[in-house]
This record gives C-alpha cells, sequence and structure tokens, in this order.
C-alpha cells in the first residue's frame, strides 16, 4: 500500500484530471454557490446534468467522459507501480472507486460576496473513515499472503510466484476498498470555505489546492501513517 505522502500525491493527481472543468468554459448568470456544488458534484458524484446546462460550450457526454478517465486516472495511480490491471480488474476498481466517492456527505452553502470578482462558499461535510479502513483491511491482507508464503502455499518459480501474488493482491483490494465503504463511518459535520475567483475571459475558478485540501478532509488522509 503507498505511504501517505504517496497517497496525497494521488489525490493531487486527482485534483488535476477532475478539478480542470473549473476552466473549461463561461457559466451562464454565475452563481458562486451552484458553481462550487456543480463542481464537487461532478468531481465526486459524476454528476454532469446540470453542469452542462449552465457552462457554454460543455456538453453532458464530455463532462461525463472527463470525470471517467479522471477515475481511470486515480485507479491507475493507487495500484502498485508497475502492476498491470486486466480489463475485468480495473472495471472492479473503477466501480469500487465511484463507490467510495459518491458515499461522500457534503452540502454547499449560499455564497457570501467579497468582492465584485471574489465570493466565499461554506461546505459542510461529514469526513468519512473510508481510506483508514481500507488500509487497514490491505494490512490484514499482506499479513495473511505473507503467512501463504511461510507456508509453501505459492508454487512455480519466483517469477511466478510473485505474478501469483500481485494477481491475488490485485484481486482482492479491489473487493476491500468496496467492503471498506460499506462499513465506512462518518465523523462530525465540519466546515470548510471555498474562494471562487474571477480569473481572466471572466472564467471563475477555486483553486487546485483547495480542492486538494478539501479531499484530504473529507476521506481523512491526513491521518494516514507512513
Amino acid at each position: 500500500m503507498k505511504s501517505k505522502k504517496n497517497i496525497i500525491i494521488v489525490v493531487a493527481a486527482m485534483v488535476v484530471v477532475l478539478g480542470s472543468i473549473a476552466l473549461m468554459g463561461i457559466f451562464r448568470d454565475f452563481n458562486a454557490q451552484r458553481y462550487v456544488s456543480v463542481i464537487l458534484n461532478q468531481t465526486l458524484l459524476g454528476e454532469v446534468t446540470e453542469e452542462s446546462s449552465i457552462i457554454e460550450d460543455a456538453s453532458e457526454e464530455e463532462l461525463m467522459a472527463q470525470y471517467e478517465s479522471g477515475v481511470a486516472s486515480f485507479v491507475k495511480n493507487i495500484i502498485p507501480s508497475g502492476a498491470e490491471l486486466s480489463e475485468e480488474q480495473e472495471a472492479k476498481y473503477i466501480e469500487a472507486c465511484k463507490k467510495v466517492f459518491k458515499a461522500m456527505k457534503f452540502s454547499v452553502h449560499e455564497e457570501e460576496k467579497i468582492s465584485s470578482k471574489e465570493y466565499d462558499v461554506a461546505v459542510t461535510y461529514q469526513p468519512s473513515d473510508v481510506i483508514l479502513k481500507y488500509m487497514e483491511l490491505i494490512n490484514g491482507e499482506l499479513v495473511r499472503m505473507n503467512e501463504k508464503v511461510q507456508k509453501g502455499e505459492y508454487q512455480g518459480t519466483e517469477e511466478e510466484i510473485n505474478a501469483q501474488m500481485q494477481n491475488e493482491f490485485l484481486e482482492n483490494a479491489a473487493v476491500l476498498l468496496t467492503e471498506a465503504c460499506d462499513t465506512m463511518e462518518y465523523g462530525e459535520e465540519q466546515t470548510m470555505v471555498f474562494k471562487v475567483v474571477e480569473g481572466e475571459n471572466e472564467l471563475y475558478q477555486i483553486s487546485d489546492e483547495e480542492m486538494q485540501q478539501f479531499l484530504v478532509k473529507i476521506m481523512r488522509l491526513d491521518e494516514i501513517q507512513d
């Protein structure tokens, strides 16, 4: 399993892929609360219908393709370095990741206008322990596999044994992610304030850093131990 530092990097990569929609077009009849809501809904929930209706030159198909691409990229970043997923395994990971993202609980509140080009938007959320549970399950899986090694339950050459272990791990890890999602618990409600700023060409945006911080907090990634 990846270290805390690497998981934060994965989240940053997710922000780059999924959060770039904030720069795709000019919002019609701009409303900062609605803006933050549709960005979070698209990023975590894969909901694009409302977003396509308020962003110029953005279709539902394009937005959904971006969401699917982002989830697939996220999956590639959380598997062991050098491992290759079969199409069936990748589909399982994608389904599990989507389930995790869609289980996040948050609510976007009315914006506060700071200036003609800047708004504050409060988002309340309940942090989930899904990734913490997942890592506990993964650690247990690694212990179980190590016990099998000690008992000589894997057969073949060193290369063949490594291939068997990697395939077994990849198969089971996706199942464990779903299990963690099914048994997750939520913490007390917290609040984060997003700054929405108008940049060049009337394009509004929230910073990648704020999006990353939100994802880290809502999934409690800052509590992961190295």
